[in-house]
């Protein structure tokens, strides 16, 4: 199998995850109770990952994860984290959950839990698309033609009122003023 169109996706995948790492992040509001999924539009979905150029003339076509595999993880990711994630299907299969630091503790351990489940589930990391930060930490996963861009971080609240001219490491920051953001995003190359 050639796995250079398969590459250059988790490159790109990578990428957003630094890009969404180092950009603030709105969690969508949801009346939805946590048991409960939201659905996104596969329009709205399908212009986001059809906005992005191709790399090259010969690069694979993405196409909808199978859903039996979506709903396994977003169980597994659910049951380890202690939180549910909830599913908004289109062309990519994204998984979200959003809480405080009292919620999920730090993103170094949420990420150690992601990637126990992931490894158990039989994913396999590519260590070439960690990317990490002093409030968030971003890699991808790859089974058969199946990538994960998986990634977990953190703002401060308002609340917090850290400097802006100061790093991050400097602002005294409680647990319940750290704003998470966790997100999964599975997609499948044809």
């Amino acid at each position: 199998m050639n796995t250079q169109p398969m590459r250059q996706l988790l490159l790109i995948a990578s990428l957003v995850g630094v890009l969404t790492a180092c950009t603030p992040i709105q969690a969508p509001a949801t009346t939805s109770t946590p048991a409960e999924t939201a659905t996104v539009p596969a329009e709205e979905t399908a212009s986001t990952v059809e906005a992005t150029p191709d790399a090259t003339s010969d690069a694979m076509p993405i196409e909808s994860v199978d859903a039996a595999q979506c709903d396994a993880l977003q169980a597994a990711l659910s049951e380890q984290l202690g939180h549910e994630l909830t599913k908004q299907e289109g062309s990519v299969c994204t998984l979200v959950a959003t809480g405080t630091g009292e919620d999920f503790g730090n993103f170094v351990d949420v990420a150690q839990t992601i990637h126990k489940v992931f490894e158990a589930e039989g994913w396999t990391e590519d260590e070439s698309a960690i990317a990490d930060g002093p409030t968030g930490t971003a890699t991808s996963y790859f089974k058969e033609t199946t990538v994960a861009a998986v990634n977990v971080g953190w703002e401060p609240s308002d609340e917090a009122d850290c400097p802006d001219d100061q790093p991050i490491s400097e602002c005294d920051i409680e647990p319940s003023q750290q704003n998470f953001t966790i997100s999964i995003e599975l997609v499948q190359i044809a």
